[in-house]
């Protein structure tokens, strides 16, 4: 999965930080560190295919 945050950049506006993890349980904890690392507290999920 790819996850983004946007934060305040220099120029007053917003940078985007991407990253990749995998949907292993290992690559969802490195999701939860990395957005702690970033201190965010809100998430919103976006999902596609046929279900």
């Amino acid at each position: 999965m790819t996850a983004c945050v946007r934060v305040a950049g220099r120029a007053g506006g917003r940078e985007p930080h991407l990253a990749e993890f995998s949907t292993t349980v290992r690559g969802l904890m490195g999701l939860r560190d990395w957005l702690a690392a970033h201190r965010v507290t809100h998430v919103a999920m976006e999902a596609t295919g046929v279900y």
